[in-house]
């Protein structure tokens, strides 16, 4: 039985690499009109017909989706209720890329 603990502890590391493996980071920082960082902004990703992501900025109004499956045509929304949303699309996710997609409101 001690013998197959390493061996399990080996076997599930592999099978979180090769879950994260296929997949890419959405990452960017949401400021408002005069380049200041908004926190507790909601950041929704969204590439239909795939479940929404949703984040919330922090204290630096920066968020991050960091397994995101590839794919174009992807578009983000950044909401809070002081400020206008603002809305990004059209941008790709690759697999093992990182798409900065930086938002104003």
């Amino acid at each position: 039985m001690k013998q197959a603990a390493p061996v399990l502890a080996v076997l599930i590391f592999a099978l979180s690499l090769s879950a994260q493996s296929g997949t890419g980071i959405v990452q960017g920082t949401v400021t408002d009109k005069e380049g200041k960082p908004l926190a507790e902004v909601r950041v929704t990703l969204s590439r239909p017909p795939a479940a929404d992501l949703t984040a919330t900025t922090g204290p630096s109004g920066h968020f991050r989706f960091p397994a995101v499956p590839p794919g174009v045509e992807y578009a983000l929304t950044a909401e809070h209720a002081d400020h206008k949303t603002a809305v990004r699309t059209g941008f790709a996710v690759r697999v093992g890329g990182q798409a900065t997609v930086d938002l104003t409101l």
